[in-house]
């Protein structure tokens, strides 16, 4: 798991500032938008996390 944790984050380094760039170029955005895209994802993924880490110790009490 840590591992898993580890490349993960490893993962999110290197693309963050890609994908910024790439907004920037691209799509001509404003870094306020880029990083309400990049908050607003962040928030979805800590909610689904939440609630897959809900979901999952329902599961394993019950097994």
């Amino acid at each position: 798991m840590f591992l898993n944790s580890f490349i993960s984050g490893v993962g999110m380094g290197f693309i963050i500032p890609i994908m910024v760039l790439f907004y920037t170029d691209r799509f001509n955005m404003d870094p306020v938008t880029i990083g309400t895209i990049i908050s607003v994802s962040g928030f979805i993924g800590l909610f689904a996390r939440y609630i897959a880490g809900r979901f999952s110790d329902r599961m394993g009490r019950n097994l």
